[in-house]
């Protein structure tokens, strides 16, 4: 008897992993890496473009704000319109914006331009971030969530990491216009890929979704887009967005006043965190999302305060070590969410993590910079404890919503 229910097991998994290497799950991966590679081509030399044209330094800063608020604004209509309306007409619409953001950095020679750069980017941003995610998590077999996730979130560090010295190589060679032009190009390129998916398909299975759950006859709203139900693992997922938020601003001058040159721990730590995204998705199905996202999270929370009391480099090293090993802190609470949440929800769940994410970065922006100019080691000690709650509320969290989880496998392996 136990034999057939292994059998039945592995016949699962090896089904399973045929049935990953669709046409749809292949494109929406490469798709989301075009658009990651292109967010960093031009995140790495906005503020050079800025400079180059004369905007104020603090202007440059204030339109970041207003980028960070058009994509609060517009999180919740961006999940609405995936939910409910065309995936296709959302990711052209989301492509298109894109493309005529860059072509106003490239070609922008005053403020006005730039900051229409600034507010178009934003707008994109919120309805791309939502529906390539969604419709990958749309895609994805029970069997295979993990060695899916592992590829995506693998490859999407790589993008990361690689798009921005490729931006700045292309400014720094042949200027501002060819950049603009260059990403304006590729984000057309990732919109043609796009049109290749099977979207009869994905509507098709989000049909059969709306048909069980008997939502068929539901009226629509742009609130559809915030899932409340959501906010117990989208609320943790976002703070440590603060502590990037702040690193991300004030290491290297923290780093600088001790006189200590981070250059080779931060390859380092981009080397582990590359290893750890397509780690963390296969670690959290062999001993599940709450452990694994305990487990990263903890790493966060200890590289605070080791960072925050690090006098030398070995010692600042090991922070940075560590926090590189709960980078993918996210991806066991993302597959929980995916895996209790209906696919029908999916878009209003990441539109809801996203709206968290940002707002964490608005609370950064007003909480490091007093902190930071009393202290550096001040500043990560404060965020450390923030970080520790989240810590506290994952453990809370992740034990209910484990419990849905294991209760829905048992009832779809029951089913098939």
């Amino acid at each position: 008897m136990w034999k057939e229910i292994q059998m039945t097991k592995a016949e699962k998994l090896k089904q399973g992993l045929k049935e990953f290497f669709t046409r749809n799950l292949i494109i929406i991966i490469l798709v989301r890496c075009g658009i990651t590679i292109t967010d960093q081509m031009i995140n790495g030399v906005q503020g050079r473009i800025g400079d180059g044209i004369g905007v104020p330094a603090a202007l440059i800063g204030a339109l970041t704000s207003v980028l960070m608020i058009v994509r609060i604004v517009t999180r919740a209509p961006a999940g609405s319109f995936t939910d409910n309306g065309s995936k296709r007409n959302v990711l052209i619409f989301g492509c298109l914006v894109k493309a005529i953001a860059m072509l106003c950095y490239g070609f922008a020679g005053n403020t006005v331009m730039f900051a229409i750069a600034r507010v178009l980017q934003g707008f994109s941003g919120a309805f791309l971030g939502v529906a390539v995610p969604a419709i990958f998590g749309i895609t994805l077999k029970r069997e295979t969530m993990g060695f899916a996730f592992a590829i995506y979130s693998a490859m999407e560090t790589l993008c990361n990491n690689f798009g921005r010295p490729i931006g700045l190589s292309i400014y720094g060679a042949l200027g501002q216009k060819a950049l603009g032009i260059t990403i304006a190009v590729i984000t057309l390129c990732v919109l043609a890929l796009s049109m290749l998916l099977d979207f009869k398909k994905i509507e098709k299975e989000l049909q059969a979704v709306r048909d069980a759950k008997k939502q068929t006859g539901k009226k629509k709203s742009i609130f559809d887009g915030l899932l409340v139900k959501a906010l117990p693992i989208a609320i943790p997922i976002a703070i440590p967005m603060i502590v990037w938020t702040a690193d991300g601003i004030y290491f290297p001058c923290y780093t600088d006043s001790l006189g200590i040159n981070p250059t080779f721990m931060l390859y380092a730590a981009g080397v582990i965190a590359s290893i750890m995204a397509l780690l963390t998705p296969i670690i959290s199905n062999i001993i599940g999302a709450k452990w694994t996202s305990i487990i990263c999270y903890s790493c966060r929370v200890a590289a605070c305060f080791i960072i925050g009391a690090a006098a030398t480099t070995g010692m600042m090293t090991a922070g940075v070590l560590v926090n590189s090993l709960g980078e993918c802190y996210d991806v066991p609470l993302v597959l929980l969410a995916l895996s209790i949440f209906p696919k029908t929800e999916f878009g209003a769940f990441y539109a809801t993590m996203y709206l968290m994410m940002d707002i964490s970065g608005v609370i950064a922006g007003f909480l490091a910079g007093p902190l930071a100019s009393l202290s550096y080691s001040l500043m990560y000690y404060v965020l450390g404890g923030i970080t520790l709650a989240g810590l506290i509320s994952i453990i809370f969290a992740v034990r209910k919503y484990s419990a849905i989880a294991n209760s829905a496998n048992k009832n779809s392996e029951q089913e098939g």
